[in-house]
């Protein structure tokens, strides 16, 4: 039974997960400007720490003393309550001493601060601390702290200690020492900290006030923040962070902004921002992110796989990056649409027109509407023959709605027009005929009068307007909104048989909204009403 029970605790403690942190390691050290063996045992220090790989994971606060005599340390006499307070908390008699992690005594020896702090760097943490927000040398600021705890919570009295340390500090004492770093500048609120309480797996932002003394310079000081069990004073974790931190904003790679029939199952990219420990990812089907999908600021890779998106659907999403002490701002937003429910419906020819005549002499603007839903690619087939056996021109790497073609030969020519999207290609559109003629245009006579359809459909700022006259006579071209008011005449007086071209636009001046307008054409016994749409 006894053996039973073993075995039962041993396997239950293989699926018992402990979360653990990386630490950072917390360095105190109690010195004196008129301390002898401070000025030796510090630049000792102060060098390893400078050249060593782990420095941002080394957190240091030094501590100056009233002794020995003469007892007139200014980094002391600067703030006398903090820097007693600490000396009184670990009962420290002489200098220089280092503690690391609030237990480890490294006595006066610098090679043994050292050693302490290689050993704790190999353990774990059971926090996670993460420092937010930038101070400014006038006002200060407000500093968040970020305290989230791992599946194991100590007992004890947990307190949040936050200091402010600067470093590059010239002024030589009686010992010697010239130079100072990380001295102890402001505790907050005060050198008893905060206690707070947490439980196993929760995340906890406590935030603090700074004030900002002008006689410190912003750019040499540090933001230095623990957690310490104010009972035993063992230190669980630490964070040191410059008082003004800024991080890149991450560039977007993949998928590309605006592009269509992309996957249901697609793979969003992008760049690694230096010292980014996380990224947050944004998902929404809106550019304001009102409708998120997913939003998740723990992601450590620079990619996320998406499985099952809505078809036909356009998504946007954004990436900022984050560390323990900064957050980036938003990178640029892009789009995406999946790939639709259906081919691309039936093909809407434009121009050149039905029954056209056109020199053979002149290139031959084969131009279209945008074939919904998403149509990305275009094949254009135009032959000698209704049927389409004898093809003259066949491309099907045609990605925009128009493109310029030339027939060698006077004749009859049909042409037509497919699209393609994710789910392939759709239907022909009816097919259209010209006639490529020895002729030049202005040579012809219409045999009948004909409006034809605006290019651009819509438009904005301008459109083209073509017209056939098949007699002379008194013609009027007309614009109206979708009340029937007048807005412009853009044509009325006497004009010869012929083809004619007119341009519309609007500018800055006309204060036309989008939405529905028409053009009429009236000449002899013609009249005929078309409709166009202006988009701003």
């Amino acid at each position: 039974m006894k053996k039973l029970i073993l075995t039962l605790i041993v396997t239950l403690a293989v699926f018992v997960k402990v979360v653990a942190f990386e630490r950072t390691v917390l360095t105190e050290i109690f010195t004196s400007t008129t301390c002898p063996p401070c000025a030796t045992q510090n630049p000792i220090f102060d060098n390893w720490l400078k050249n060593s790989p782990n420095a941002h994971r080394i957190a240091v606060i030094k501590y100056h003393t009233w002794w020995p005599s003469p007892g007139n340390d200014p980094f002391y006499l600067a703030n006398t309550a903090d820097n007693s307070a600490r000396v009184s908390y670990y009962g420290t008699n002489y200098v220089p001493r280092g503690i690391i992690n609030g237990t480890n005594d490294g006595t006066s020896s610098a090679s043994t601060w050292i050693t302490h702090i290689q050993n704790q760097l190999n353990t774990t943490a059971l926090f996670k601390l993460a420092a937010y927000g930038n101070l400014d040398s006038i006002n200060g600021g407000n500093i968040n702290i970020v305290i989230t705890s791992g599946s194991t919570v100590p007992t004890g009295t947990l307190v949040l200690h936050v200091v402010i340390v600067e470093s590059d500090l010239y002024y030589t004492g009686t010992n010697g020492d010239p130079v100072h770093h990380f001295v102890l500048r402001k505790m907050y609120p005060d050198a008893n900290g905060e206690a707070f309480t947490i439980g196993a797996n929760q995340s906890k932002t406590i935030t603090r006030s700074i004030t900002w003394n002008s006689s410190w310079k912003l750019s040499n000081s540090h933001i230095v923040a623990f957690i310490q069990n104010r009972n035993t004073r063992e230190v669980y974790q630490a964070i040191i962070r410059k008082t003004k931190e800024t991080m890149s904003k991450p560039n977007l790679v993949l998928p590309l902004n605006g592009v269509l029939n992309q996957p249901v199952n697609i793979t969003l990219i992008w760049n690694k921002v230096s010292r980014a420990t996380n990224y947050v990812l944004e998902l929404a089907t809106d550019s304001l992110f009102i409708n998120k999908l997913f939003s998740d600021s723990s992601l450590t890779d620079t990619f996320k796989t998406f499985s099952k998106l809505n078809r036909e659907t356009r998504y946007y999403w954004r990436v900022k990056a984050l560390s323990n002490s900064a957050i980036s701002d938003w990178s640029e937003t892009r789009s995406f649409k999946t790939i639709p429910n259906t081919a691309p419906a039936k093909v809407t020819l434009i121009s050149p027109s039905n029954g056209e005549t056109i020199p053979i002499t002149s290139p031959i603007n084969f131009t279209w509407y945008v074939a919904q839903p998403d149509a990305e690619q275009y094949l254009l087939e135009c032959a000698t023959d209704s049927n389409f056996y004898n093809k003259v021109i066949v491309d099907s790497n045609i990605t925009q709605t128009t493109t310029t073609k030339q027939v060698n030969q006077t004749g009859k020519y049909f042409w037509r027009v497919k699209a393609k999207n994710g789910l392939g290609w759709g239907e022909f559109s009816d097919a259209w005929w010209f006639m490529s003629t020895t002729s030049s245009v202005k040579d012809q006579i219409p045999t009948d009068y004909a409006l034809f359809q605006n290019y651009p459909n819509p438009f904005n700022p301008s459109t083209t307007i073509k017209f056939n006259l098949a007699q002379s006579g008194l013609t009027s071209l007309k614009i109206y909104d979708m009340f029937g008011k007048e807005i412009r005449t853009m044509i009325n007086e006497f004009l010869n048989a012929g083809e004619y071209v007119i341009q519309f636009s609007i500018d800055k001046s006309t204060n036309y909204s989008s939405g529905i307008y028409f053009y009429e054409l009236r000449s002899n016994n013609f009249v005929q009403t078309k409709k166009m749409v202006l988009i701003k």
